[in-house]
Order: structure tokens, then sequence, then C-alpha cells
């Protein structure tokens, strides 16, 4: 489940940086259409492709206001597009794993009592034994699925929103 796992995370990671860009990003395009003030980056940020950032901020203040309202909302459209697509496959990818985990367990489990002794067996309720197995395999399902899936997401949040202040600051 490795390379489910992976893909997962890579979705996870892309879900959040497109959320820290979409916040980044809308704040000084709106500042440009409601108070008509230029968007620019100050010179102690250092960004990965300063160029093309500058050339793109060139083109952002030549656009007319009304236009760059309409850029701004199919921007934001876009980009809401964009994270459901990442949502939805890392919360695919991530079920996926948590359901391969609970048939390794449910499996092992089952062959465990099927190898216990009939003495044992005739002792326990059925029931009982089948809605244990059936509880702890589902806090299991729970834990991978959505726990782990929420802990990464909190994660990746963390790092970018850390990393997001400090650009901004």
């Amino acid at each position: 489940y490795i390379l489910t796992f992976i893909g997962a995370i890579i979705c996870m990671f892309f879900l959040n940086i497109l959320n820290g860009v979409s916040l980044l990003s809308i704040v000084p395009a709106i500042d440009r259409v409601l108070n008509n003030t230029p968007i620019v980056i100050t010179t102690s940020v250092h960004l990965p492709f300063p160029d093309k950032v500058k050339s793109l901020l060139e083109i952002l203040n030549n656009i007319d206001r009304f236009n760059l309202l309409w850029f701004i909302c199919g921007f934001i459209l876009a980009a809401y597009l964009v994270k459901g697509v990442f949502d939805y496959y890392g919360k695919v990818l991530m079920e996926r794993m948590g359901q391969g985990v609970v048939r390794n367990i449910r499996a092992r489990i089952y062959k465990h009592i099927n190898d216990l002794s009939l003495e044992f067996i005739s002792g326990q309720r059925t029931g009982e034994i089948v809605s244990r197995i059936t509880n702890d395999v589902q806090w299991v399902h729970d834990g991978i699925s959505r726990g782990l899936a929420e802990t990464l997401s909190s994660f990746f949040n963390l790092i970018i929103y850390t990393f997001l202040i400090v650009v901004i600051a």
C-alpha cells in the first residue's frame, strides 16, 4: 500500500498548496480591483521564479479593473475545481489503503480463529467474537482512512501556512 499512500500524500500536499496560493493571491488582486492599487511584491520575498512572477504582476497591473475582476472569478473557480480533484483523489486513495489494510487484518484474524482449538470456540459466544472483530477492525479502518488523512493534511497546512507567514512578513 506504499504507492497508494504516496499518491494520497501527494494529492493532500497539492491540495494544501492550492489552499495557500488561493489565500495569498486573492487579497492583493481584490485590493487592486477595489482600490486600484498596483499589486507589488516586496524585495524581501524570495520567489522561486522571480522573472515570471514579475511579468505576471505586470500583466495583472495593466489589466482593466473590471476584466481583472472576471479573471479573479475565473481563477477562484479553476482553483476550487483543481482543489476538488486533488481532495477527491486523496480521499479515494486513503480509503482504498484503509480498505486494503482492513481486508488483510480480517483475513489474518479469521485465519487465527480457524486455527484455534474447538474447546476455545465452544467456550465463547459466536456473536461476541464476531462483534468484537467487526468493531475493532472498524476502529483501525477509521484511524487509517480518516485519522491519518486529517493528521497529514493538518501537518501540510502547518508547513504551508508557516511558509506563507514567513514570506509575507
